[in-house]
């Protein structure tokens, strides 16, 4: 049916493969995006952070007319190693922080216990 349409309009051929074309380029690039891309997640649970094991050297995108610059960066270091040592002293930091916290409070409590005795005259 559609074929006798084409053969009866020939001037409307030129726009069904235009058409088609983008249509297959669409789901084609969709398909691709969702494939390849690390920004995209399918699956949380295999791979929570897809974007943190691209590598200096790793082209992601569809098309890069520039491939010289993606093998410049071969051997480059990965420049989110310097935060990632800073956040785990953050951590540690934070971890002696609530233990001084807890130090402090337990003194408290144990001066705050000795004045209510000094005062009353009886133990708390």
């Amino acid at each position: 049916m559609a074929f006798r349409f084409v053969a009866n309009n020939p001037a409307l051929a030129p726009l069904f493969v235009a058409v088609g074309a983008g249509c297959v380029g669409a789901v084609g690039y969709g398909v691709w995006k969702i494939a390849y891309d690390p920004d995209v997640l399918t699956q949380r649970w295999a791979n929570p952070t897809p974007h943190n094991k691209v590598r200096q050297d790793q082209n992601i995108k569809l098309y890069s007319p520039n491939r010289e610059f993606w093998a410049s960066r071969v051997g480059m270091a990965d420049p989110r190693a310097a935060f990632l040592s800073a956040e785990h002293a953050v951590e540690k930091a934070g971890g002696k922080a609530v233990a001084k916290v807890k130090e402090l409070k337990a003194k408290a409590e144990k001066k705050a216990g000795e004045v209510v005795e000094s005062v009353t005259g009886k133990s708390a």
